[in-house]
């Protein structure tokens, strides 16, 4: 589909049908999809969403190290940058992710890898959640929207 970033969100959501479906091949080719058109937009934000759907559909196959691989690549991705770009999203992808590989690495062996993983996932969504209730509460400037996303990657650097 190349770089039709207009069509990743329909394509993500194919993914998911077929992910609560069961349906985990199909599910996995979708996801091949969904990272070939982020790399061609060369978007980060679509690379941590794809990443996410790759991770989670690999980890449902048992394959939980190929399933590491995309959450950690997605995770190196993810920059607080274009966290806004998820604010329409069911679930933030960047959450997702850090919460989704908390279990792969449980599954691997690495439960303190794990614990510390889930942790940054509830920090990581109450600072989300915070930033875009604030958002959607006052009618923001570009300048006042900058030094609020400013704030919170301060905030997010400062991981407990």
């Amino acid at each position: 589909m190349g770089s039709r970033p207009e069509l990743f969100a329909i394509v993500g959501g194919l993914w998911t049908h077929y992910v609560v479906a069961g349906k985990f091949d199909i599910a996995l080719g979708i996801g091949e999809e969904l990272l070939r058109m982020a790399e061609a937009a060369n978007s980060p934000a679509m690379v941590v969403a794809a990443g996410n759907c790759l991770g989670i559909t690999l980890h449902h196959l048992g394959d939980h190290r190929r399933a590491l691989e995309y959450f950690e690549r997605a995770s190196e991705a993810l920059d607080v940058r274009f966290r806004t770009a998820f604010l329409g999203f069911p679930w933030d992808p960047g959450v997702n992710l850090v919460a989704q590989s908390s279990r792969v690495l449980w599954v691997l062996g690495y439960p303190d890898r794990a614990l510390a993983r889930i942790r940054d996932a509830i920090f990581h969504g109450s600072a989300e959640r915070m930033f875009a209730q604030f958002v959607s509460d006052r009618k923001l400037g570009r300048e006042e929207l900058e030094r609020m996303r400013r704030l919170l990657a301060e905030r997010l650097k400062e991981e407990p």
